[in-house]
């Protein structure tokens, strides 16, 4: 599977029980191995647990605006 977009958020989280906090990135990565890498040991680790399910996110038509509007 082609990686066409990257964005890796940070999520800070304490064990003190303050709460999170999220550190949000507000650009893409570029390409590289070292994504290509983690992704394919994200899917390794994935794949190797029981009970799970993909998730595909699809545009509603309502939702889908065009810039000219």
């Amino acid at each position: 599977m082609p990686i066409r977009h990257c964005i890796v958020h940070l999520i800070d989280k304490k064990p003190d029980g303050t709460p999170a906090v999220l550190h949000a990135r507000d650009s893409e990565l570029a390409e590289s191995a070292a994504i290509e890498n983690m992704l394919a040991d994200l899917n390794e680790s994935y794949n190797a647990k029981q009970g799970k399910a993909w998730v595909c996110f699809i545009r509603s038509p309502e939702r889908s605006h065009s810039a000219a509007g």
